[in-house]
């Protein structure tokens, strides 16, 4: 709808021409007025519209966020299990180890025991062979004193010169 002012003056003219409505500065104001208001309803639903479609997006940033945050912290998580695993992993292969050389020196001290073992186990034979030596020294010894007395006794009787060389010898054992 034209200008009021354009549309008195339009009254009063009883010659219209279509191009001068168009010139004329009321109606420039109008559309200009017009056109502003547009302009102006445009901004605020543009505002409105963008507000919208900004939340969503920082939602989902902020997902983002929080999800590469989440990430780094299981990275994290994950880095400080592997170190405490390798960790674990050279400690248990120090282990492993000092295991094996205690092994080794296990199996050395059974066999020094088994040698330990079998020298006592020879030491005890020896052991009873002397006593039994001992044993038939003891005998012998016995059987050689009574072999002498019963010689000095014959001695004695059949042989009485050789009495005081007897005795003289006996005194010596």
């Amino acid at each position: 709808m034209p200008h009021p002012t354009l549309y008195e003056e339009m009254k009063k003219s009883q010659y219209v021409h279509r191009p001068l409505l168009l010139l004329h500065p009321a109606i420039f104001e109008e559309r200009f007025t017009a056109q502003h208001q547009d302009i102006q309803a445009f901004l605020v639903d543009n505002k409105r519209l963008v507000a919208t479609h900004v939340t969503p997006k920082a939602n989902k940033d902020g997902q983002m966020g929080a999800l590469y945050e989440k990430s780094v912290s299981l990275e994290l998580d994950l880095h400080g299990e592997l170190t405490s695993k390798a960790h674990d992993l050279t400690r248990i292969t120090t282990d492993l180890q000092q295991i094996l050389a205690l092994r080794a020196e296990i199996e050395a001290m059974k066999q020094e025991l088994q040698r330990y073992a079998e020298n006592y186990e020879h030491g005890q034979m020896m052991e009873k062979k002397l006593i039994s030596m001992a044993r038939e020294l003891e005998k012998l010894r016995a059987e050689m004193a009574n072999t002498e007395n019963r010689t000095c006794v014959f001695a004695l009787k059949h042989f009485p010169p050789f009495a005081a060389f007897f005795s003289f010898l006996l005194s010596f054992f």
